[in-house]
C-alpha cells in the first residue's frame, strides 16, 4: 500500500480529531459557564447559613409609605370629642407627631376615614360609622378620636382584646357654655327676666338641634359601662400641653413628623371682658345650675365635677406639682 492510498484516511482522522476536540472545549465552557450562574443567582438556604431566602420587594414598598398602626401597645386610647374643648387641636396635632391616630379630624396616614366616606346626602358621622368597613378600620388604631354618639364606643372596642383608655376633655360649665354662645355669635345679655330674656338665649347657644347631637357624645356614664372600657377625664383646653405630654409618653412617634399649625375657628374672637355673667353673679348661678341640672350636657358637667381631681384625672399630678 503506498502513501498516496493513505492519505485520505489520515486526512479523515485528522479531521475527526479537531472536530472532537472542539466539540469538547465547548462542552465545557457551557458547564462552567452554567455552573458560575447558578452559583450567583441562588439564595443562601436555611442549611447552609441559617437565613431565610429574601422575599421579592412589594410593589407598594416603592410607591408609597404606609403607617403601620397595629403598634404592639397593650392600650388603646380614645378621645371623646365634646364641643369647644380642643378636640380638633388634639386630633390634628396628635395625627402630625404620631402613628396610629385615627379620627374625622386627623389621621396618621393623612386620610379622613369621616370625609372619605361621605356623600352630599351623608355628612352624619354618625351615620358613616354604622358601615361595618369603616369600624373594622378603626380597630387597627392605637389612639381614637370620633365626634359621635356615646353608644358606638362600646359597640367598635367593648369586646376588642385590648382595653380602650377613653378621654373626656372638661371644662368650666359657665366657661364652657360663653364659648358655645361666642360659636353662635350670640351676644349673651343678663338683663331680662328668666324665662323671656335668659332662658331662650341660652337655648340659642346649646343649640335646639345641634345641641341634642353634641350632647350625645357623653349622654351618661352607663353608655360607658364596659369591662373592657376605663373612663378617665382632663382638663381643656386649660391642660392641653398637659395632655399631648401625657399621650407623648404612650404613643409611637412618626420618623419623621410635621409641624402642627392651627386653623382658624368657627365664630368671632372671645371678648371676656365684655362677658356680663363674669360680673353678675345671680345671673351667672342659675346659668349655671341649669347647665349641670337640667341641660342636655347636665350628665357631662356632672361626670366632669366629680371626675376631675380624682384619681380618674389625667392631670391631676400635674396640677398637684404646680
Amino acid at each position: 500500500m503506498n502513501a498516496r492510498s493513505l492519505y485520505p484516511s489520515f486526512l479523515i482522522v485528522v479531521i475527526f480529531t479537531v472536530l472532537y476536540t472542539f466539540y469538547r472545549s465547548s462542552v465545557l465552557m457551557l458547564s462552567f459557564s452554567s455552573d458560575s450562574s447558578s452559583n450567583q443567582t441562588r439564595s443562601p438556604s436555611a442549611s447552609e447559613d441559617n437565613i431565610s431566602p429574601p422575599s421579592p420587594p412589594s410593589p407598594s414598598n416603592h410607591t408609597r409609605h404606609r403607617i403601620n398602626t397595629t403598634a404592639s401597645l397593650n392600650v388603646r386610647y380614645g378621645l371623646i370629642h365634646m364641643p369647644r374643648t380642643a378636640g380638633s387641636d388634639f386630633n390634628a396635632l396628635l395625627a402630625l407627631r404620631y402613628e396610629g391616630v385615627c379620627g374625622n379630624k386627623g389621621n396618621s396616614n393623612r386620610s379622613s376615614l369621616a370625609k372619605k366616606n361621605s356623600t352630599k346626602r351623608n355628612r352624619n358621622v354618625n351615620k358613616i360609622m354604622k358601615k361595618d368597613y369603616v369600624l373594622a378600620t378603626f380597630k387597627k388604631c392605637n389612639y381614637v378620636a370620633m365626634e359621635w354618639s356615646s353608644r358606638y364606643w362600646v359597640k367598635v372596642f367593648g369586646q376588642e382584646d385590648r382595653p380602650l383608655e377613653l378621654h373626656l376633655p372638661c371644662r368650666d360649665p359657665l366657661d364652657h357654655f360663653l364659648s358655645m354662645c361666642n360659636l353662635r355669635a350670640v351676644n349673651f345679655t343678663c338683663d331680662g327676666s328668666w324665662d323671656h330674656s335668659i332662658r331662650p338665649q341660652i337655648e340659642r347657644c346649646l343649640g335646639k338641634w345641634g345641641g341634642k347631637i353634641f350632647a350625645a357624645r357623653f349622654t351618661s356614664t352607663k353608655a360607658f359601662e364596659h369591662p373592657n372600657i376605663n373612663l378617665k377625664c382632663f382638663h381643656s383646653p386649660e391642660g392641653f400641653n398637659g395632655y399631648v405630654d401625657y399621650m407623648e409618653a404612650r404613643l409611637r412617634k412618626k420618623p419623621v413628623a410635621r409641624e402642627y399649625v392651627r386653623h382658624a375657628r368657627k365664630g368671632l374672637p372671645r371678648n371676656k371682658a365684655k362677658e356680663c355673667l363674669w360680673k353678675r353673679k345671680a345671673q351667672a348661678l342659675l346659668v349655671q345650675n341649669f347647665l349641670v341640672k337640667k341641660s342636655l350636657y347636665s350628665n357631662y358637667f356632672q361626670f366632669c365635677d366629680k371626675c376631675l381631681g380624682s384619681e380618674n384625672d389625667l392631670l391631676a399630678d400635674n396640677l398637684l406639682k404646680k
